[in-house]
């Protein structure tokens, strides 16, 4: 299942025992590749360094928008 979420072929062994943005870097670092499109919704701090996080690696952000408690259709995030 997790392959499927994250479109990848890598095998996936992380164990980090750190702060939650050390292991978001982690997971990012280990599935991110150069050109690798990313769908982040930014709302607060941690959205921010998540986008950063994936340029860092090489991703390409993507950042929809919407107004606080609407919901995004299918179509509108292909």
């Amino acid at each position: 299942m997790l392959r499927y979420v994250l479109q990848t072929n890598r095998p996936l062994k992380i164990s980090v025992s750190r702060t939650e943005s050390v292991g978001t870097e982690t997971t990012l670092a280990k599935v991110v590749e150069l050109g690798d499109k990313v769908l982040a919704r930014v709302i607060k701090y941690f959205s921010h360094c998540l986008v950063n996080m994936v340029s860092h690696h090489g991703g390409e952000v993507h950042k929809p928008t919407k107004l606080w408690g609407e919901v995004f259709s299918l179509e509108e995030l292909k």
